[in-house]
Formats: structure tokens, C-alpha cells, sequence
């Protein structure tokens, strides 16, 4: 079963359970997983940016996501947190690395969580990590803000 199969079946299950009818909770299931796929395209733009923490400077690959990416990938933080929905609203200037590039490049310093990156030139806080692996197949992508 693909992941896209996986989410339809377990989302319509969880309607079910709630006392929709299966044809009522099919149809909720696949607007929800439109959604997603919409939300994953939007999330899709990719581009090399600068990340510099106590004076150095590493270019990695960046993405732009809300706080809907994560929760909707169904993808818990390795540390720290990921975006809310109250970082969206308030336009929070946060960020999440991925576990690797914090391992490579920050030394696996758990200090650095919830201290200030500079990230395209700006001030970001970050305040989480990525799991240490992303088996989806895809380059991986380095710093999500």
C-alpha cells in the first residue's frame, strides 16, 4: 500500500469511528488527502540558502512550509518542536533543521535549540529537528522555515 493509500484508509476509518457513514467518510477522506497533496506542492518550494550560527556559514537546501507540513506528514520533531499554528499567525520568524545538517554542521550542539540562526540574511529562532532519517526518497531537505 503507498503512503497516499495508507493515510486514505486511516482517515477514513477515523471518520467512521466518529459515525460518519463509510460513503460520507470516503468522501471526507479524499478532500482531506486533496488537501494535503495541495499543502505538500505549496511546501515544495525549494531553494539554496545561507544558515550561519556563531560566525560561520553553510549553504543548504531550504523549503517554506506551514505549520500544517508536519502535522499532516504525520511527522513528530527528533527535538524541540515544530511550527504551530500560532507561528503562522503571528508570522514568527522560526525555523527547523534537519537532523543530519545539525549533526554535520552544528556539531549535535542541543544548545543551539530555541537560539538565532541567520537564515537568508534574517534572524530565525530555531526551535526544532527533523527525524534523523526521511525514507520518503527525496534529496533531503536541510532548513525549513
Amino acid at each position: 500500500m503507498t503512503n497516499s493509500g495508507f493515510i486514505l484508509s486511516n482517515s477514513i476509518e477515523a471518520y467512521v469511528r466518529q459515525g460518519i457513514s463509510r460513503e460520507e467518510a470516503r468522501y471526507a477522506a479524499h478532500r482531506q488527502l486533496g488537501r494535503m497533496e495541495q499543502i505538500k506542492e505549496e511546501c515544495r518550494d525549494m531553494r539554496r540558502i545561507n544558515v550561519g550560527f556563531n560566525g560561520k556559514a553553510e549553504l543548504a537546501r531550504g523549503q517554506v512550509a506551514t505549520d500544517a507540513y508536519f502535522s499532516t506528514l504525520g511527522l513528530p520533531p527528533a527535538a524541540g518542536r515544530l511550527f504551530t499554528e500560532e507561528d503562522d499567525k503571528a508570522r514568527q520568524q522560526v525555523a527547523v533543521l534537519s537532523y543530519p545538517f545539525w549533526q554535520r554542521c552544528l556539531g549535535g550542539d542541543p544548545s543551539i535549540l530555541d537560539r538565532t540562526i541567520t537564515l537568508k540574511q534574517a534572524p530565525f529562532t530555531l526551535i526544532g529537528l527533523t527525524l534523523p532519517s526521511d525514507d520518503r526518497g527525496e534529496e533531503p531537505v536541510r532548513v525549513i522555515l
